[in-house]
């Protein structure tokens, strides 16, 4: 157990993960949070993720990226509800902030159909990398 205080100056409790990344932790309202290499917290939201998603860049990335996996999921191999998941993400040290969801490189995005990726989601957590 490690105590933080937050942002807005509450003091939380972090409890060790032994299922995901040793630099992922849960605060005490079960909600996932990144720990830095000095154990200060990173914020685990990408901004607005929803906004980002509906750019063109991510349009365009994620059409080639359904396109080279054939318009199928790579799990089930179903046509229907197509989404491509990042296989991890990166935040940028230097600015304190995630990349971009169309920044990625090409092996690190594949593409799922909506079933296959809630199910993923909640079983595993996608990897966060500190560049």
């Amino acid at each position: 157990m490690r105590t933080y205080i937050s942002l807005k100056g509450r003091q939380n409790t972090v409890k060790r993960s032994r299922y995901f990344d040793p630099k992922t932790a849960l605060d005490d309202n079960r909600k996932s949070i990144v720990l830095d290499v000095d154990n200060s917290i990173i914020p685990e939201t990408h901004g607005s993720y929803a906004g980002l998603i509906l750019h063109p860049k991510w349009k365009s990335k994620r059409k080639e990226i359904i396109e080279r996996d054939n318009h199928r999921c790579i799990i089930c191999s179903s046509k229907k509800g197509l989404q491509v998941h990042h296989r991890q993400y990166h935040f940028i040290y230097a600015t304190k902030k995630f990349k971009v969801p169309w920044d990625y490189d090409n092996s690190l995005l594949i593409t799922l159909c909506s079933k296959c990726h809630s199910r993923g989601h909640s079983k595993f957590k996608v990897p966060s990398l500190i560049i």
